[in-house]
């Protein structure tokens, strides 16, 4: 049987959760030109909660929906109170990520400990069609990552707060002069990053179980993403995420579990051989 189709199938679901993180991580680097290395855990604390609150009875349809508010409140605090003050300084920003990458792990360990944990899954069987097979839950994770990128990507072509996020990403000062409340813009880009890290963590919960450490793997991957599709550009996020997810899913496919967790890093060096600053980037001016 060809394996080819099944592991195509399998590269786009895993691009989904890729381009969700991917998105997260374009929106704070191309507005605040801040890269917040704390998002693997942000996703980890997002599985843990979606845990917490469907294991007390509520449904994964309003549990991920919760987790992503909740996760957009701790976003506007690590905004505003550490990573704001240090952005003019690049490498104090990278430090801020480390401490968050502490504290949030330590308030995993603290509250829930190294035990593995497991969701109620929110459909059960698998759906076959053209020598494909893909549960429901991973074509709804699918559908609704799509669902996400499309509104996220019209949202700042087509709105007027995407217009002015993309004119902060281009010249801040000259937003300003405009009277574009950039500080408003930066709150709410972290909330919208770190939501995006909550539906991720949800994502995984409906498929994995859930240990410390969940979204360490997915940030280290969405971020060679984010750098393959240009980072800052958030349709390069998405292209990013497809290469990478496909890249993954044929390798491991035809390989094994260790070539797939090198493809990632090729694919980075051949497209930055060819294009140093990513496939759909040329520099700061063209972010998002």
């Amino acid at each position: 049987m060809n394996q080819l189709p099944q592991a195509i199938a399998n590269g786009v679901l895993l691009a989904s959760i890729y381009a969700i993180v991917a998105l997260g991580l374009t929106l704070t680097f191309g507005v605040l030109h801040v890269v917040n290395f704390s998002h693997g855990q942000l996703i980890t604390l997002g599985a843990y909660l979606v845990y917490a609150m469907s294991s007390h009875g509520l449904s994964l349809l309003a549990a991920i929906p919760l987790t992503m508010v909740a996760l957009a409140l701790v976003g506007v605090v690590m905004g505003e109170v550490t990573f704001r003050p240090v952005r003019a300084v690049p490498i104090n920003g990278l430090l801020v990520s480390i401490g968050w990458i502490a504290i949030i792990g330590n308030v995993i360990e603290v509250v829930w400990g190294p035990d593995t944990y497991n969701v109620r899954p929110l459909y059960r069987g698998s759906l076959h069609f053209l020598g494909i097979s893909l549960s429901k839950n991973q074509l709804l994770i699918l559908a609704a990552s799509v669902v996400v990128m499309a509104a996220l990507t019209a949202g700042l072509r087509l709105t007027s707060t995407g217009r002015a996020l993309r004119a902060t990403a281009q010249n801040r000062e000259a937003a300003a002069l405009v009277g574009i409340r950039t500080r408003r813009l930066d709150a709410g880009v972290f909330a919208v990053g770190t939501a995006l890290a909550g539906l991720a963590g949800g994502a995984l919960a409906n498929l994995f179980p859930v240990v410390p450490g969940t979204g360490n793997s997915y940030m280290v991957f969405a971020f060679i993403a984010l750098i393959v599709g240009g980072a800052g550009s958030a349709v390069g996020a998405v292209v990013g995420a497809l290469l990478v997810g496909l890249a993954i899913s044929v390798t491991q496919t035809y390989g094994s579990t260790a070539v797939a967790n090198v493809a990632p890093f090729v694919v980075l060096i051949v497209v930055l051989f060819f294009r140093p600053s990513g496939i759909f980037r040329t520099g700061y001016e063209s972010s998002l």
